[in-house]
């Protein structure tokens, strides 16, 4: 099983799964919502209060997470769903992981 994979859109390595994520934890997501410009950069995630697995949709797994910020703000959402590509568990759903992509950048996107 794959841990890490690098990004296409923000040049980052993103965890592949649960498992990783969990690893990589606080510093990785403040790193990722400086990237995308979700948190100010004074800012960082502080602690994660929920990781866990959910199940359903076509492709990959899924997470609700939710995280503790340094600076609380209202414009700053804590509960939060994680979508990997990946499904290294189930083959069929594994080939969808292409699929993201427009996802991702639909997501960016929608933040200007």
């Amino acid at each position: 099983m794959i841990d890490w994979s690098d990004g296409d859109l923000l040049g980052l390595a993103f965890p592949t799964h649960r498992e990783a994520l969990q690893k990589g934890g606080e510093d990785f997501l403040t790193r990722a919502f400086h990237a995308t410009g979700a948190i100010a950069p004074d800012n960082r995630v502080m602690r994660i209060s929920q990781l866990e697995e959910c199940s359903g949709g076509s492709t990959g797994r899924k997470v609700l997470l939710s995280v503790v910020y340094e600076k609380p703000a209202g414009n700053l959402h804590t509960a939060l769903f994680v979508k990997f590509s990946r499904d290294f568990d189930n083959a069929i759903r594994d080939r969808a992981r292409f699929q993201m992509e427009a996802e991702v950048r639909l997501g960016l996107l929608s933040r200007t």
